[in-house]
């Protein structure tokens, strides 16, 4: 890993408007907007792998698939490899989108059922490479190997799969093309806890062999302090917290982060621990709360934390917090 950005954000938003539904003649619902990221700016190094964590329906996978321009964003902008990709017409983000890859949660639905397993994971390279028939099954030989999948499983169909072999198939896909950067949106999520543990080590592995670049998204903080060298934190669409995995674990700032490390379950603790608590549920995000959006359920708000939004700054070197309490 260097410190050479591959990709930044620059003030990215990204809304969904949801349409009006007719009630009655004369009553119309009103058009409602889903704030599901709000101005986020980020960087992620090159051979690096950014955590990015937070409760579900946060805008974690909003935020992932933005980048990729599978969601248009609303504002800001993206770049990859200093190239703007958001100005990119569909002609030209072809070049680029075979270098960004995705591997998506649900490994039961992210493969096409009527296809097999050859024809899913060659169909990256009938895309975007020229090659002969002979080197594409080669390199699907290869890449089915890597993920820990037998050539006579090539001729099978999605539904004849355990959750973790398709998963597997997700992976092949996504790194058939050799990319730069993957996103992996809760790749384990679905999966039972003795696969969760397979797959995240062959990610690791996989890594180091295709020298990747990930934003590993997770709801699972102890899932992504083991893959990740940094962490950001996600709350309601905005990022409160930023730092290296060491110090984000000894030394966290915000009081959202330190609620979710409070958490993690203790084996070996002893005695009885009183755990700090959020009150209340996450507020709507067609709704979100003025100020600091934690305000209603932080157990230390006060009144600036109502009324004004808190700026992303770095506190420590390498440790950015978004929080008025500091």
């Amino acid at each position: 890993m260097n410190n050479t950005p591959l990709l930044k954000i620059q003030n990215m938003s990204k809304h969904f408007e949801l349409k009006s539904s007719f009630i009655d003649k004369h009553i119309f619902k009103k058009r409602n907007t889903v704030k599901a990221v709000s101005d986020i700016s980020l960087s992620i190094n090159n051979g690096e792998t950014l955590g990015l964590i937070g409760e579900s329906g946060c805008g974690k996978s909003t935020l992932g698939r933005a980048i990729l321009r599978l969601y248009e964003p609303t504002h800001g902008k993206v770049f990859f490899d200093s190239e703007e990709i958001t100005a990119m017409t569909p002609k030209q983000l072809k070049g680029i989108k075979r270098k960004m890859q995705i591997i998506f949660q649900d490994p039961y639905a992210s493969l096409n059922p009527r296809k097999s397993i050859e024809e899913i994971i060659k169909l990256p390279l009938k895309i975007h490479e020229s090659l002969s028939r002979k080197e594409m099954d080669k390199r699907v030989l290869d890449i089915t190997e890597r993920v820990g999948l037998k050539p006579q499983h090539l001729k099978r169909y999605p539904h004849q799969f355990s959750g973790g072999q398709r998963q597997r198939i997700g992976i092949a896909r996504a790194l058939i093309l050799k990319p730069e950067f993957v996103v992996c949106d809760e790749p384990v999520s679905a999966l039972d806890v003795s696969i969760q543990a397979q797959i995240i080590q062959l990610m690791a592995k996989l890594k180091e062999d295709f020298s990747l670049t990930i934003l590993f998204i997770s709801h699972d903080i102890s899932v992504v302090a083991y893959l990740s060298d940094r962490i950001a934190v996600m709350y309601l669409g905005q990022l409160v917290e930023v730092a290296d995995v060491k110090e984000l674990l000894e030394n966290p700032m915000h009081p959202y982060t330190k609620v979710l490390l409070d958490a993690i379950p203790q084996v070996e603790q002893i005695g009885v621990h009183k755990r700090v608590l959020l009150k209340g549920d996450i507020p709507s995000p067609l709704n979100p709360p003025a100020g600091c959006k934690l305000h209603t359920r932080c157990p230390r708000a006060m009144g600036k934390c109502s009324t004004e939004v808190p700026e992303l700054k770095e506190y420590i070197p390498g440790h950015q917090v978004s929080c008025h309490l500091l």
